[in-house]
């Protein structure tokens, strides 16, 4: 399999599982038909988002539609990225700390007096004091 029918493949997987997810969120079963007539997209075109016959991305107006809709980057849709936030600050910080947006959102919610971010910026604090520690010694 070449590099396009893997992302390819890949788009058409992601499609799948947003719809699916976004019903589940809605506490609904979002069919191929109800997302067609919300994006304004033929329904013969979602279900070829979401069939193994899709051979080629779609163009970038649907992607648009199709990003707006789920809420996730153009990235996620074209298979760059596992991260689905179109939230730039959520990429960032999931790149740099190799956390995933789950992670994230958790640790948002916790009360900046919560055992747990306490006991995180400990180790983090003891992390960096034994690393300085072993370059002095280098």
């Amino acid at each position: 399999m070449n590099e396009n029918e893997h992302l390819v493949n890949l788009f058409t997987k992601r499609m799948r599982e947003l719809r699916i997810e976004k019903g589940k969120q809605e506490n609904r079963e979002l069919t191929q038909v109800a997302v067609s007539k919300e994006l304004g997209i033929h329904v013969n075109t979602i279900r070829s988002y979401e069939s193994n016959t899709l051979n080629q991305i779609p163009k970038i107006e649907q992607l648009m539609k199709i990003k707006n809709y789920y809420n996730v980057s153009y990235e996620y849709l074209l298979g760059e990225t596992d991260i689905k936030s179109s939230n730039s600050n959520m990429q960032f910080i999931c790149n740099e700390t190799n956390l995933d947006e789950e992670d994230i959102k958790y640790l948002k919610t916790l009360n900046k007096d919560d055992e747990l971010i306490f006991n995180l910026h400990t180790l983090i604090q003891s992390t960096k004091k034994h690393r300085n520690k072993k370059e002095d010694s280098n």
